[in-house]
């Protein structure tokens, strides 16, 4: 299971904050699954009046997301992969 390249999140407005919402890739309990992560970016004010103002900040926060895809055996437990080599021996 690969990520999907170049994910731009969705940004809306909370509490007087303009808020990131974007999908990442983690492992629970030895399985990769999507979960749903919330970030703030910046609070709203005469600099930040427009979401078009803060896409950049938000680009800027989901490049390290982008830049390499998740496999399942990144985050696998080195117990879970001794136990399916030792099952395939």
């Amino acid at each position: 299971m690969t990520r999907r390249n170049n994910q731009t999140g969705s940004i809306s407005r909370h509490r007087g904050w303009w808020v990131l919402r974007y999908r990442e890739a983690s492992a629970v309990g030895g399985v990769v699954k999507t979960v749903l992560r919330a970030r703030r970016l910046v609070p709203v004010d005469s600099q930040h009046k427009t979401r078009a103002s803060v896409r950049q900040l938000a680009a800027e926060l989901l490049q390290p997301l982008n830049r390499l895809p998740v496999s399942p055996l990144g985050v696998t437990t080195l117990k879970t992969s001794l136990n399916e080599y030792i099952c395939h021996l």
